[in-house]
């Protein structure tokens, strides 16, 4: 694939193990060429994956940047993206200078271009696959579900139809109340991802996060304190169906009754976290 970037011509393509990039100054007449292997990049994803986002880059699109520098023939290309508008990768490399050659070798990586972009649907049919399977039979973690999401919207499969199977594929994960591990908190991330499924106008949203919040009641990371300020702030809000979903499975009745100093000295919203904010905005906004 080829790019034009301010007075840089670049080509960019991927091969079986390395991705080969060659950027000419066609003011200056220099040329820098590389191929870089997936260590190289120092990320967690997949080969094809980092080549997606670089060519993202590389065309400028929406929450995808590059910044070039050069010092002593050698070019630094700081990649910068926001995948799916809600996870943040970065990642550097740096390119030798080279004198401009060998135009067999670079219309040999075009076919091999040619051929993944033919490929293109097929691995991102495969990709979906797994993902709606680990969806559907798989305990998971909040991260888990932030990654997935990525790493589909690396592939450019995402839009509001797959939004909204995802989501409802979980809603019906055969673990149910036990299908989240709340070992690790909601994470910035997470809430960009629903801030996201918002924008998108996800219909499915409120049942998502319904389901979630349900998932985090059944947990044991809750306080007892935790669980009547919750309590009580959704009562407040007039939040009728999770609340009295709360009532009936966290014990309310008999932790109040034991309680009744966090009851004297409780405030509208104590006990809120990030989720429970986001969902009661979403109900008053309906």
């Amino acid at each position: 694939m080829s790019y034009a970037c301010g007075i840089y011509n670049i080509v960019c393509s991927l091969n079986e193990r390395t991705i080969y990039m060659k950027i000419i100054d066609s003011q200056n007449y220099f040329c820098y060429e590389g191929n870089f292997d997936v260590k190289e990049f120092k990320l967690s994803l997949a080969l094809d994956s980092i080549y997606t986002l670089l060519c993202k880059c590389f065309a400028n699109e929406t929450d995808y940047h590059v910044k070039m520098s050069v010092n002593t023939g050698i070019m630094k290309l700081c990649f910068d993206a926001l995948v799916g508008g809600f996870m943040k990768v970065e990642t550097e490399i740096l390119i030798r200078e080279k004198l401009m050659s060998n135009d067999g070798q670079l219309t040999m990586n075009f076919n091999k271009l040619e051929q993944g972009i033919r490929d293109a649907n097929v691995k991102l049919e495969k990709i979906t696959e797994k993902v709606l399977y680990q969806f559907k039979n798989t305990k998971l973690t909040i991260d888990a579900v932030v990654t997935q999401f990525a790493l589909c919207a690396s592939m450019g499969g995402l839009n509001n139809y797959s939004y909204q199977l995802f989501l409802d594929t979980i809603i019906n994960n055969v673990y149910g109340i036990s299908t989240i591990d709340y070992e690790i908190r909601f994470s910035d991330d997470f809430m960009r991802l629903l801030t996201q499924f918002k924008t998108e106008n996800v219909t499915n949203l409120d049942q998502f996060v319904k389901f979630i919040l349900i998932n985090q009641f059944h947990s044991q990371v809750w306080s007892i304190e935790t669980r009547i300020n919750t309590y009580l702030s959704y009562k407040n809000r007039g939040e009728i169906p999770l609340s009295s979903y709360m009532y009936a499975v966290c014990d309310i009745e008999n932790a109040i009754r034991h309680n009744y100093s966090i009851v004297i000295n409780w405030k509208p919203d104590d006990g809120l976290d990030e989720l429970d904010q986001f969902y009661l905005r979403q109900l008053s906004n309906l």
